[in-house]
């Protein structure tokens, strides 16, 4: 009985072979659709017959492939490749074909990788909002331009627009030989609820108990939610409306003032005040401000002149050095393009002490 049984079993494998046939499967053609290819951009098509395909596969001849049903890719050399493709039916017949291509840009950017894959903005308030976007790998240089006069080089960054208005918003990105991608928005900033008339209305100065007490006050066109202080001898904090300040020692100190309220809008003041005590021995040089700091609103550089060689600091609101450099003899000119916009600390410092510390707008 065993071997009837595996006898019958033997002639239905025949059976079923024989009635399968043989393959009928054939990829017959695989040209370029010259219609929809760059120069290396490339679409590819083909005619099969025989069958019905259940597996494609795509090998592009540059170390790329694909398993799809509409082969197209992206070179990014010029050179000639050899495009092989297979298929492959339900029964496991298969059949291939492989085809020349040559790619030849005559521009180096046309074979670049350099692209924007994604970039978006999300709105956290009126005025506020997030830029983030993804980016090819070989991307050098990236910049966000907010149409404000700010920028920003962080592929995720949060910015702040201070007036109402419409902005043109580009993200620029460029690899190693300057080829480029861009991305275009148009943000409108309509607050009709905040307007920023923040304003140090008044700045004064008067003598104290004595010679070496100066006291200081400010009044605002509304209240002050913060204060930060600059007395000009190294010296700052945050305090209030009306501050007492003691100097040890005599001389001409330049006075900044920081105020803002509650929707951020801020302002900045400046004051000299003199301090003449008998018998002070003063460390400090004081110079007329005009003479060694030229500007204080600014939009580009500042503009420094100083009688001997010395260094700066620029440092922002949280505290944070965003600048540092060298100070010769005489005129120099801090340029202040990178930086954004906003309040911030100016230390100049001469045989390694510090000379002045003052507030400064750009």
């Amino acid at each position: 009985m065993r071997k009837i049984y595996s006898l019958l079993f033997f002639i239905s494998v025949l059976s079923g072979l024989s009635a399968q046939g043989p393959c009928q499967l054939k990829l017959e053609e695989v040209y370029l659709d010259t219609a929809a290819s760059d120069c290396n951009h490339l679409f590819f098509k083909y005619k099969v017959s025989g069958g019905t395909v259940s597996k494609y596969y795509w090998n592009y001849g540059d170390g790329n492939s694909c398993a799809c049903i509409k082969p197209k890719h992206t070179y990014t050399q010029n050179g000639t490749f050899q495009l092989c493709g297979r298929i492959e039916d339900a029964n496991g017949c298969k059949d291939s074909m492989c085809i020349s291509v040559t790619v030849n840009c005559s521009n180096p950017c046309d074979l670049s990788e350099i692209g924007i894959y994604s970039a978006d903005t999300l709105s956290y308030s009126c005025n506020e909002y997030e830029f983030n976007s993804i980016v090819s790998k070989n991307t050098k240089a990236l910049n966000w331009d907010f149409g404000d006069g700010n920028s920003s080089g962080d592929a995720f960054t949060i910015h702040k627009f201070s007036k109402n208005g419409t902005y043109n918003v580009r993200l620029i990105i460029k690899d190693s030989i300057d080829c480029a991608d861009t991305a275009n928005w148009q943000v409108k900033v309509d607050c009709k609820d905040i307007v920023c008339d923040m304003r140090i209305l008044t700045l004064d100065s008067s003598t104290g108990i004595n010679c070496h007490t100066k006291r200081f006050s400010i009044t605002t066109s509304k209240p002050a939610k913060s204060i930060w202080w600059q007395y000009g001898d190294g010296n700052s904090g945050f305090g209030n409306a009306t501050e007492i300040h003691y100097y040890a020692d005599s001389g001409a100190y330049d006075v900044s003032v920081y105020t803002y309220d509650s929707f951020n809008c801020a302002d900045t003041a400046f004051i000299r005040t003199i301090v003449s005590c008998p018998g002070s021995n003063s460390e400090i040089t004081s110079f007329r401000q005009k003479q060694w700091l030229e500007s204080v609103f600014i939009t580009e550089n500042i503009v420094v002149n100083l009688p001997q060689e010395g260094v700066f600091k620029l440092i922002d609101m949280n505290g944070r050095q965003v600048m540092e450099g060298a100070l010769q003899t005489g005129k120099n000119q801090i340029q202040t393009e990178g930086i954004g916009k906003g309040v911030y600390t100016i230390q100049i410092e001469v045989d390694e002490r510090k000379e002045r510390s003052i507030l400064i707008k750009l």
